[in-house]
């Protein structure tokens, strides 16, 4: 007995019109995973230093050294005798666990790691209420503060400057 086999025949281009969506489907399942793991993997932020300063009779700055940009929150604690500076995906390497040592405006400074939600705390014990900023810079964060009635957000977005930075006035005016 004789068994025939039968060979199916496809239509010209047949195999040619699976090949690229199968291709296709390789090409999204390794951007899908190039994508997901790129977003699991952030750039690490490391708070490498704190320093107080006092700029100026009645004001005071903390210089928050970070290893990249940093992403922060930031709120008043305590009845306007805290402020509570929160870096997100943030460790500690080499900052000093506290400063002790104030000056009129800050009593303290403290910084702590958290794990679950990774972050990085500063906390600006004051010494009086102050107004405050902080901006945000490759290298850190800069948190100005001023002696004032009550804790809150400085009424300005200019920080509280040396005088010598306040003389400055770098506006071009009258172009023409």
């Amino acid at each position: 007995m004789r068994t025939f086999m039968l060979r199916r025949h496809s239509p010209p281009g047949a195999r040619a019109a699976r090949g690229p969506s199968l291709a296709g489907l390789l090409v999204w399942v390794l951007t899908l995973l190039f994508c997901v793991s790129a977003s699991a993997n952030p750039v690490p932020n490391n708070v490498t230093g704190v320093t107080l300063s006092s700029p100026q009779a009645g004001a005071a700055r903390v210089v928050v050294r970070t290893s990249a940009k940093p992403v922060y929150t930031a709120r008043v604690a305590d009845g306007g005798k805290r402020l509570l500076v929160d870096i997100s995906e943030a460790s500690v390497a080499g900052a000093p666990a506290a400063i002790v040592e104030g000056n009129a405006v800050v009593a303290g400074v403290m910084t702590q790691a958290f794990r679950d939600p990774k972050a990085t705390r500063i906390l600006v014990q004051l010494a009086s209420f102050a107004s405050y900023s902080v901006t945000a810079t490759d290298e850190g964060l800069v948190i100005d503060l001023a002696k004032a009635d009550k804790t809150g957000p400085a009424p300005a977005a200019a920080a509280v400057r040396p005088k010598a930075e306040q003389a400055v006035d770098n506006r071009v005016t009258d172009v023409k």
